[in-house]
């Protein structure tokens, strides 16, 4: 009897250790395959606009859409801080991706809080 239970110990040591690892990797899987997107195009270099709160990373394809999220970024952000009733107290980066075909966007806080917007044409 116990020896079966030192297996049924066993097995279940090992199967908690496969699941974490499994949530572990397919997390870091997750994030690296996002953030590869502007990774693709190495040949253009990063540029970034420095505004009050946000540090905005963009390649020259996303010039136009960095100047005018610049333009309006802060506001924005102070806005959304009056409506939640909280203090703007951080620096945020926000990475303009370009040469995706779906307008999206996310927040991600691994490996750091970051703001990531795809650029399409409209």
């Amino acid at each position: 009897m116990k020896k079966i239970f030192i297996g049924f110990a066993h097995r279940r040591l090992v199967f908690c250790y496969l699941l974490f690892l499994f949530f572990t990797l397919s997390s870091f899987a997750a994030d690296e395959s996002s953030s590869n997107e502007f990774e693709k195009n190495k040949s253009n270099k990063k540029q970034v606009i420095v505004t009050e709160y946000f540090d905005i990373i963009f390649t020259e394809d996303s010039k136009q859409s960095a100047l005018i999220l610049a333009d309006s970024v802060d506001a924005l952000y102070l806005k959304a801080c009056a409506l939640l009733e909280s203090e703007a107290y951080f620096r945020l980066p926000l990475v303009l991706v370009s040469g995706v075909d779906v307008l999206n966007a996310y927040f991600s806080y691994v490996p750091y809080n970051h703001i990531v917007l795809y650029d399409t044409i409209p």
